[in-house]
Parts: structure tokens; sequence; C-alpha cells
């Protein structure tokens, strides 16, 4: 199974975001991820990769909680530029995600 979510919700301060979402996915696949504003789409990403904790549910990723950090190696999720620092170039950046993982440089 690479993507297995079950009973998913979560809310910020009292309004319900996610609510009991379940997806599987079996084999390597392209999926969309497709609402509008304010669905849940990046909190349900955020969820899966560990950025934010549900407040129900569960998730796996390659068999995997996401807070496996092994994972690290297999899943990539690039969020819009709201997790960039503007003093930093690209290059900075990904030295700063590599330290903060504890990868070598």
């Amino acid at each position: 199974m690479i993507i297995d979510v079950k009973n998913l919700f979560k809310s910020y301060k009292g309004q319900q975001v996610l609510k009991d979402v379940h997806i599987s996915v079996e084999e390597p696949k392209i999926i969309a991820l497709v609402g509008p504003n304010g669905a849940g789409k990046t909190t349900l990403l955020d969820c899966m990769t560990h950025l934010v904790r549900p407040d129900q549910g569960s998730i796996k990723l390659l068999g995997k909680d996401p807070s496996d950090s092994s994972l690290y190696y297999d899943v990539s999720y690039l969020q819009d530029n709201r997790v960039l620092y503007e003093d930093l170039t690209g290059y900075e950046h990904l030295y700063f995600i590599c330290r903060a993982q504890i990868w070598p440089v």
C-alpha cells in the first residue's frame, strides 16, 4: 500500500477542516487533489507529511507512519512559497532542510 488514510479528522479553532477522510492508493499512479480554497487539500497533505498532527485517524505512507524519518528518503512534498525565507537562496533553503533533517551534506 502506497497511501492509506483512514478516518482522518482535523480542525482548527473549532472549524472542522477534514472530516472522516479515507484514501487508499495501492499502486503507483498520478492522482490530482482538487477542491476550492479552504477545502482541506493542504491540511491533508500536511497531515500526511507529519507537518500537522490530525485530531483523529491513521495515516500510512509506504506502510510507515508519517513520523518515521526514514520516509524522507522516499517521499517528497513541496509546499507553496509560504515556507521560504526571503533572505535565503534556493541552495541555502535546500542546505537548511538537509541540516534540519540531519542528512549528510
